[in-house]
C-alpha cells in the first residue's frame, strides 16, 4: 500500500444551478505512517469562477490564482477539477508509482469507472442519444491519468477524517485564490 499515492479530492459550488455560482476544489495527500495508517502530508485549494471568454481548446485558464471556467459551475464540475488538479500534481512528482483517488461525488466516480466504456464506444452519447455532461473535463482525466489512476467513491458526510477535511477545504477554496 505503501507503493500506492493515496488523494481525497472534493468540489464545492454555493448557488449550484443559481445565476453566479462561486466554486471550490481542494485535494489531500495522504503519507503513510504505519500499515495501514495515513496522516495528511499535504493541502491544496483554489476558487472557481466563471468567465466567459476562455478559447474552445481550453476547459480552464487561471488568472490571479483563480481557476476559470467557460461553462456554468457547478459541484460536478468542481468536482472534476479537483480530481483534475490532483492527477497533474501526481504527475508533476514524476514517480512510477500509482495513484488511488477518493472522492464522495457518485456521480464522479460513475463517470470516470462505470458509465464511460459505454459512452465512449456510443461516440460520447448516453443510452438516450443525448450528449454526455462535462465530456471536455472527463476526457481531460482520462488522457492525463495514464491508466496509473484508480477511482474510489467514499461515502459523503460518514464520519472519514480525511473525506471531512477536504470537504472542508473545498469549502475554503471557494473565495480564494489556488493554494498550491
Amino acid at each position: 500500500m505503501s507503493d500506492n499515492i493515496i488523494i481525497f479530492t472534493d468540489g464545492s459550488c454555493l448557488g449550484n444551478g443559481q445565476n453566479n455560482p462561486r466554486g471550490g476544489w481542494a485535494f489531500i495527500v495522504l503519507k503513510t505512517i504505519s500499515n495501514n495508517q495515513y496522516a495528511i502530508d499535504k493541502e491544496f485549494k483554489g476558487a472557481v469562477k466563471q468567465k466567459g471568454d476562455i478559447p474552445e481548446q481550453y476547459l480552464w485558464q487561471i488568472q490571479d490564482s483563480t481557476l476559470h471556467v467557460r461553462d456554468k459551475i457547478t459541484n460536478n464540475i468542481c468536482e472534476f477539477i479537483a480530481i483534475a488538479k490532483a492527477i497533474e500534481y501526481y504527475k508533476s512528482l514524476k514517480i512510477e508509482n500509482s495513484l488511488t483517488i477518493y472522492s464522495d461525488s457518485e456521480y464522479c466516480m460513475n463517470c470516470l469507472t462505470k458509465w464511460i466504456n459505454g459512452w465512449m464506444s456510443k461516440g460520447w452519447k448516453k443510452a438516450d442519444g443525448k450528449p454526455v455532461q462535462n465530456v471536455g473535463y472527463i476526457k481531460y482525466i482520462l488522457s492525463i491519468g495514464d491508466g496509473k489512476v484508480s477511482f474510489v467513491h467514499v461515502k459523503a458526510h460518514s464520519g472519514d477524517m480525511f473525506n471531512e477535511r477536504v470537504d472542508t477545504l473545498a469549502k475554503e477554496g471557494v473565495g480564494e485564490g489556488a493554494q498550491m
